[in-house]
């Protein structure tokens, strides 16, 4: 009787060819992965801000009156307004007790070696709250940094300490706003001039304004 098969070079050749497409694919198969992941975790975390802001303005009426409702110092404005909104906030006063092992955790979409800086003490100096979320995105609450409404902004850090800790990337900004809750931050900003933030030769601190605008897609100049 006659058995038909594969000779062992033909199954060699077999998977070498298999293995050259997964090498070519499979990178690109993590990247796109990997951008889903952000996207889906941003919206989540955008989604936790906003409604927490929601439920504070429900409680206590609009923003722009909370002023007169307690002492604006960061550490009572964080346990008045959003603290009783989260699940199981961690709070952290250093960097270093939230994971990170630099004073300036953050960098920019720019390939620089100089890191965001924000405060090498952080929430230590009570114009900035620091937090982690029950899933370990990590938040950072800004009511004092000297540059006007630049007070309103919110960090958030996806993974935390864990790399690249860069805008667009893991970082993101969002601001805000009186009348209208939790915004990306340049959500007031021509599309040229936050595409010129997010870019490869930008900041990235507009690139949660980016997604926004492109349908929470990170499209083919997207700094991912």
């Amino acid at each position: 009787m006659k058995y038909n098969g594969f000779t062992l070079a033909e199954v060699l050749i077999t998977l070498g060819i298999i293995g050259v497409v997964a090498a070519l694919t499979m990178p690109a198969l993590i990247g796109n992965y990997k951008k889903q992941q952000a996207i889906q975790q941003l919206k989540k975390a955008y989604s936790v801000l906003s409604q927490a802001y929601t439920r504070a303005i429900a409680d206590y009426g609009d923003s722009s009156e909370w002023d007169e409702i307690t002492p604006q110092t960061a550490f009572d404005y964080y346990d008045t307004y959003w603290k009783p909104y989260f699940q199981a906030p961690v709070r952290c006063y250093r960097y270093s007790e939230c994971g990170y092992e630099s004073n300036t955790p953050f960098f920019k979409t720019k390939k620089t070696a100089d890191g965001y800086v924000i405060s090498p003490n952080a929430g230590s100096e009570n114009s900035r709250v620091l937090l982690h979320l029950n899933d370990g995105t990590f938040i950072m609450i800004i009511t004092g940094s000297g540059y006007g409404d630049d007070d309103r902004r919110i960090l958030v850090d996806l993974n935390g300490a864990k790399l690249p800790n860069r805008f667009g990337n893991d970082v993101f900004f969002f601001l805000r706003v009186n009348g209208k809750g939790v915004v990306p931050y340049g959500y007031d900003k021509s599309v040229d001039e936050v595409n010129s933030d997010c870019s490869k030769t930008g900041n990235g601190y507009m690139c949660a304004a980016k997604l926004m605008q492109a349908g929470w897609q990170m499209e083919k100049d997207y700094p991912f």
